[in-house]
């Protein structure tokens, strides 16, 4: 059996010889070897190809003159640049490949297949499927996510997407399967489909098909000296709907995009992924240019939930690092999360590079030479909260804090807003509640009952990260006790999607009135309308990421932490930049000794970014933002507060 036949049952696990002897080709190993170039994803024009290459090679290597290995090389790709050999595939591919497929192969299987041959004709994976159903052998191939994780470089769909097609479906099977070539067809039909269908693509299905496209060309690009580097990112999927893992992982997936398309540029390799993307404008480069640096990235859901042995997903990964060739972790969501996680990956020797967990317990780590993150701190960020409070009028204003007193996130925002206020003269700090996560009905309405018999006038809510799944919830039932006489102020865990859904809600069933919108506010690292750092400033980074955001997803898809996933991404690539072949450990070596060490910085959506000895960014960003009423589009959305004061 033929080389090309061993890999088709390897990797499909199909039995050929019974396929074969069904079809009646037992004895016709052209015919064989076909079919099985065809069941790889091969095309006429790359089966022709290949085929002539290997003559060339063949040629060279027997010939009268010795050539080494790298002379052949050489020669075979300038023989495959010339305009003589192009011309002979194609002859073959229309001469010789095409119909051979389309009158002795097509018929044969659509005769066993019981169908019209045009339902079968160039559809591949179609008959993959049909083989895999009948064909399909006993033992089960190694799937590489054998471990009790759910984990996906693109081989399956872990967001719960109501638009995941049989194009996806089939797409995520081939890849799981090893038959790259078809999986990366059917990634760029699946993307065509739902661009044209929704306008709003999905991160995960980008990932899967830049990750497919490596795989696919891999051997290729690292023999044009192209460096592949494997990244996992560690989303909560199972909270609040997947909104938040979607928001993080489209900034993920936008850096792969344009990371791994400057890597490639001026190659053959990147042509059919450019062409299927439909990039509309050109973008400032990641890089100095003098590497060719591509990013795979491997989806990790973690429940986000701090019982065990539930909790086990950073244990987990960090055994498994090294199978998967894993060189640096982003995550973990919540403050409870990663402060466990970075235990774990600094004993296997991973760095983790954090988009989202604000606790002030971060900051004094003992493993702070694997730490860094993105977001600001709480300390950072209730300084902004409190001058903004104690600036805002010369009423007394009496305030209440709504928190999880269970999470560390929670009360370390409590305790840092509490400290920066406790002295002010303006605001009178009333009774604290701190069961946000608990029954809405026995602790919580007693509490706003009493709060109301106070007079109190400001509302702090701070809901934790999702490891507590009422908190959120209560958080709206909060605000419907309180939105139309309060000030109502959210930490960043309140900036959430089903948030404005709510509000829209009550504003459309006039429970609520627009103008009342200003009465809550949010602290947050970013947004797209930042004076400093948005779409129209002069971070030229900011600006980058907002023009192509806007062509995959659509601004209001776009959110802080979509902005802080991709800057973690961007100091990873700063410091593969510094050194070339890297592993976790150089990788870990010259993140501290860029970062923190010598002090250097690089420009981020989110402004600068530059590090302190703990992990945490110096002169992290912080907006004030709240919620308008959009008439055109009939939904409320987030907008800075100095935006909404000048349309006032």
């Amino acid at each position: 059996m033929c080389k090309v036949c061993q890999t088709v049952i390897a990797r499909l696990n199909i039995d050929l010889d019974r396929f074969f002897a069904d079809l009646q080709i037992q004895n016709d190993s052209d015919k064989q070897q076909l079919i099985c170039e065809s069941l790889l994803g091969y095309k006429p024009q790359e089966i022709a190809k290949k085929r002539c290459l290997n003559e060339v090679r063949q040629q060279l290597s027997h010939g009268q003159h010795k050539f080494s290995e790298q002379q052949v090389d050489r020669e075979v790709d300038r023989i495959a640049n010339s305009a003589e050999f192009i011309e002979k595939i194609n002859r073959k591919a229309t001469n010789e490949i095409r119909p051979k497929l389309s009158k002795d192969i097509y018929p044969l299987i659509a005769n066993l297949m019981n169908v019209e041959i045009d339902r079968i004709s160039g559809n591949w994976a179609k008959i993959i499927i049909f083989l895999l159903d009948r064909y399909r052998l006993d033992s089960r191939p190694i799937n590489r996510n054998n471990f009790a994780l759910g984990i996906s470089h693109g081989e399956k769909t872990l967001l719960n997407n109501s638009s995941n097609s049989l194009t996806i479906r089939t797409a995520t099977k081939l890849f799981e399967l090893g038959n790259y070539h078809l999986a990366f067809e059917n990634f760029i039909l699946a993307w065509e489909e739902e661009r044209e269908k929704t306008k709003l693509e999905n991160p995960e299905l980008l990932i899967g098909l830049l990750n497919c496209w490596l795989d696919r060309d891999r051997d290729e690009l690292l023999k044009k000296g192209v460096e592949i580097y494997a990244i996992a990112v560690v989303v909560p999927i199972s909270h609040n709907h997947g909104i938040v893992a979607k928001e993080l992982l489209r900034g993920i997936s936008q850096i792969q995009l344009q990371a791994n398309l400057e890597a490639v540029d001026g190659l053959s390799n990147g042509e059919i992924l450019k062409k299927a993307i439909a990039l509309q404008s050109h973008l400032s480069s990641l890089t100095a240019r003098s590497r060719r640096i591509c990013l795979q990235i491997l989806i990790v859901n973690e429940d986000n939930n701090l019982t065990e042995p539930v909790n086990q997903t950073a244990e987990k990964l960090a055994a498994s690092a090294q199978e998967l060739k894993i060189i640096a972790v982003i995550g973990h969501y919540s403050s409870e999360m990663t402060e466990k996680a970075v235990r774990a990956y600094a004993e296997k020797g991973l760095v983790l590079i954090n988009p989202s967990s604000t606790s002030d317990r971060l900051s004094t780590l003992a493993e702070r030479d694997y730490f860094f993150r993105l977001t600001t701190p709480d300390r950072i960020a209730t300084q902004h909260l409190a001058r903004y409070l104690t600036d805002r009028t010369q009423e007394l204003q009496k305030l209440a804090i709504l928190y999880n007193e269970s999470s560390i996130y929670s009360q370390s925002y409590r305790d840092a807003l509490y400290q920066k206020l406790q002295y002010s003269s303006s605001i009178q700090l009333l009774e604290n509640c701190g069961h946000l996560h608990q029954d809405f009905s026995t602790y919580i309405k007693p509490y706003i009952e009493a709060m109301r018999k106070s007079d109190a006038n400001v509302l702090v809510i701070i809901p934790d990260g999702g490891i507590e799944p009422r908190s959120l919830y209560n958080a709206e039932l909060i605000g419907a006790a309180n939105i139309n006489n309060c000030l109502i102020i959210g930490s960043a865990t309140f900036y959430q999607q089903n948030i404005l859904d709510w509000l829209g809600e009550n504003i459309s069933s006039r429970s609520l009135f627009e103008e009342k919108l200003g009465n809550i506010i949010f602290v947050v690292p970013w947004h797209w309308h930042s004076r400093l750092n948005g779409c129209h400033t002069q971070n030229f980074r900011a600006v980058d990421f907002c023009r192509l955001g806007s062509q995959l997803w659509g601004e209001e898809k776009v959110t802080w932490r979509s902005a802080t996933a991709y800057d973690s991404m961007l100091i990873l690539i700063a410091a593969l930049e510094r050194e070339i072949n890297q592993n976790s450990e150089t990788l870990q070596k010259n993140l501290n000794h860029f970062f923190k060490q010598q002090h250097g910085w690089i420009q981020g959506v989110t402004g600068k970014i530059e590090f302190d000895e703990n992990g945490d960014r110096l002169n992290p960003p912080t907006e004030i933002v709240t919620i308008t009423w959009v008439t055109q589009k009939s939904c409320c959305e987030f907008i800075p507060l100095e935006l909404d004061r000048s349309r006032a």
